[in-house]
């Protein structure tokens, strides 16, 4: 595993000021719900979708496959980490129209909980990033457990989704989700 760096083109071009943005949750005062987002390469474990390599071959597609996943430490505060992994021969190149690389939102039924990027904006930077052969881009960040007003959120059921933008991905592949349970 090599270390993680927080790397320029994950950092949002600047925060919006408490009140701006989309409008649609950011409010005045509101607390930091999640920390920054950091990129790292990992070893392809084989977790996840074990059938995606698989399936990947019998498509003939790019052997890229996608995950995410979540854990808590139970004091408040929830790892979310996701993947895209290279199982096939060959180094793979992903690209990116803008700063941002994936956006990772967290609901309960129907009802989006958080968005990652919820009070952020990114500059157009376009970018590319590499995939070696058996490696992972993975990318982790934190979550408080707080829904989009800074309201600690009820103990259940919530799916985690990953929104990958990487231009490579085929459609299916750009929405990865995991349901996890808080305590």
């Amino acid at each position: 595993v090599r270390g993680a760096v927080v790397l320029a083109a994950l950092q949002p071009a600047h925060e919006v000021p408490a009140g701006q943005g989309s409008g649609r949750f950011h409010t005045a005062g509101m607390p930091a719900a999640s920390g920054p987002m950091s990129r790292s390469y990992t070893g392809w474990s084989g977790n996840g979708d074990l059938i995606c390599p698989a399936r990947k071959q019998q498509e003939g597609a790019r052997v890229l496959c996608v995950d995410v996943y979540g854990s808590s430490d139970g004091n408040g505060t929830t790892t979310i980490t996701a993947d895209i992994c290279n199982v096939g021969t060959a180094t793979e190149t992903v690209s990116y129209a803008t700063a941002r690389e994936l956006d990772v939102a967290v609901r309960q039924g129907n009802r989006e909980v958080w968005r990652w990027s919820t009070g952020r904006r990114f500059g157009a930077t376009p970018h590319e990033a590499s995939v070696p052969i058996g490696e992972c881009l993975t990318w982790t960040t934190s979550w408080s457990q707080v829904d989009v007003h800074g309201v600690p959120v009820a103990k259940g059921t919530y799916d985690v989704t990953a929104d990958f933008d990487a231009e490579q991905l085929p459609a299916p592949d750009r929405h990865s989700s995991y349901s996890m349970t808080l305590y």
